[in-house]
């Protein structure tokens, strides 16, 4: 089994996540960032596969979609003691360049705060939509577990998935249905 692959009662967690997430999305990522007093329990460092489905009106608008993110622990963050701050940004594979659209513009990047396993972020495709979420992190910071929502032009909406560090060797398997 990858890290992909989710069982009854991860998928149960991811749920709950949303549900107590849920519209309060931006509020609970800006709760767990300016009230964290803890440090990241590890370092989430390094290029990650993240699958996600993401439902806009009860229309599903992104079904078991994959990307490639690179995860940089922000070095001008000397006190973690509010948590260990993080940069990400989309890649064209498990590499450390970031794509570029247009050039000098990144596709999707964004920021966050690690506290203790919890990453809470905010990111953005210029000119497409912003995102807010949760990442749950376990397996030593290998995997997580993701909840976020999404504002773009055309409206709002929520997404889940599951990524994992590196990859897996073989293709995961879907995620499941939309939320």
């Amino acid at each position: 089994m990858n890290g992909l692959e989710l069982g009854k009662m991860e998928w149960l967690a991811a749920v709950t996540l949303m549900v107590v997430v849920g519209s309060a999305c931006k509020s609970q990522v800006e709760k767990i960032q300016e009230e964290c007093t803890t440090a990241g329990a590890f370092d989430i460092s390094g290029g990650f596969e993240e699958r996600f489905n993401c439902d806009q009106g009860g229309e599903c608008v992104d079904q078991d979609v994959t990307i490639y993110l690179q995860i940089n622990r922000d070095t001008g963050d000397t006190d973690t003691s509010d948590g260990t701050d993080y940069t990400f940004c989309e890649t064209g594979g498990l590499g450390p360049l970031c794509i570029e659209e247009p050039p000098g513009t990144f596709k999707f990047s964004g920021e966050g705060t690690l506290c203790g396993a919890t990453f809470a972020w905010t990111g953005v495709a210029p000119g497409s939509f912003t995102e807010a979420g949760i990442w749950q992190f376990s397996n030593g910071g290998d995997t997580f577990l993701k909840s976020s929502e999404y504002q773009a032009a055309d409206g709002t909406g929520v997404c889940r998935g599951a990524g994992e560090r590196g990859g897996g060797a073989a293709a995961p398997p879907p995620i499941g249905a939309c939320p």
